[in-house]
């Protein structure tokens, strides 16, 4: 699933890694960082945000070509408009409520210049803490609607509601 996965990222978002620059990878912890490798390797310079302190501690020690940063994506109060190129949450959005989705992209959206790049579980995913982390517990079942009536633009991978399945959403704002 992550070979297909990466395919609908590379296929609605090619500058990516294709143009690097600035990147806001939203979303890390000390076992998984998705497309990290393939995102570095296409020479984006990366700065890191996460919630939870023990992992923002592994990822300094772990990632010292990155920078990274404590914080809320619902809170991007300290970043400057248009501070990086790209935004890049993968399987991320689903750990805000609902409600909360519209407000976290807007404020995505206001500090990068090119694209917003979004990966969600496609549904209902159940999943509660992990790894003594509360931020990991899903708090939405995302579908493609969301991210349309936000303007983006959306391809879903696997079957609705099932575990495994996906929703990549781009947003260009150039």
């Amino acid at each position: 699933m992550k070979a297909e996965r990466l395919v609908s990222v590379r296929k609605l978002a090619p500058m990516i890694f294709s143009e690097p620059g600035k990147l806001l990878y939203v979303g890390a912890r000390h076992d998984r960082m998705d497309f990290g490798n393939e995102l570095k390797e296409a020479g984006n310079e990366f700065t890191i945000l996460e919630i939870f302190e023990p992992n923002v501690k592994h990822l300094r020690e772990a990632c010292p070509w990155a920078t990274v940063i404590r914080g809320d994506v619902r809170k991007l109060d300290n970043f400057s408009e248009n501070q990086f190129d790209y935004a890049f949450w993968w399987h991320g959005p689903e750990h805000i409520k609902v409600e909360e989705l519209p407000e976290a992209l807007i404020g995505l959206e206001k500090i990068t210049k090119k694209a917003v790049v979004l990966g969600a579980p496609w549904g209902i995913y159940p999943q509660h803490h992990l790894h003594g982390n509360p931020h990991e517990e899903h708090a939405a079942s995302l579908y493609e609607h969301h991210f349309v009536e936000l303007g983006y633009e959306v391809e879903a991978i696997g079957a609705i509601d099932k575990i495994g399945s996906n929703v990549t959403a781009v947003k260009y704002l150039q």
